[in-house]
């Protein structure tokens, strides 16, 4: 869409965010089997943390992450986008890591090594790869033979 809108990324997060917000109640009403008790959140709303925290949720990291990712749908290409998107779940680990200091298993430690493999699957050029192996290997056996020659026998 925004490769034909460009100019359209604000309409856009609006439909992403409204939807988000629809299935969070939707959830929320399935989770607690109907509506939710609400009197634990408005027991909250004066709290400063709880009321800064809030806001963060909706608008950084809900509304400013979406409107920055359709932007960038619409600028990249779709190969790099998708890497940028796929790393997404190892950039939230390592930020929980660092910031609140949450444990890194061995299940997210294969599970990112997995994305990594795969986003690097979908950008390195295998054959350029195998290319510039075999310049190395030869420049490689060039020097050691170089070296052998300049060395001589028995020149250790």
């Amino acid at each position: 869409i925004m490769k034909d809108f460009p100019d359209q990324a604000l309409p856009i997060t609006t439909i992403q965010v409204v939807i988000c917000a629809i299935m969070g109640v939707a959830w929320t009403m399935w989770d607690a089997q109907g509506l939710p008790d609400i009197s634990h959140l408005t027991a909250h709303l004066n709290e400063p943390m709880f009321d800064f925290a809030l806001v963060w949720i909706g608008l950084v990291s809900t509304a400013l992450i979406l409107v920055l990712e359709t932007i960038a749908l619409g600028k990249l290409p779709s190969s790099e986008t998708a890497v940028v998107f796929s790393s997404e779940p190892l950039w939230g680990a390592g930020f929980a890591s660092v910031l609140i200091g949450e444990k890194i298993g061995m299940n997210t430690v294969v599970g990112g090594s997995l994305i990594i493999a795969a986003c690097l699957g979908r950008v390195v050029d295998i054959d350029r790869v195998r290319r510039q192996a075999k310049v190395l290997r030869h420049k490689t056996a060039k020097a050691l033979g170089t070296m052998t020659l300049e060395r001589g026998p028995g020149s250790d």
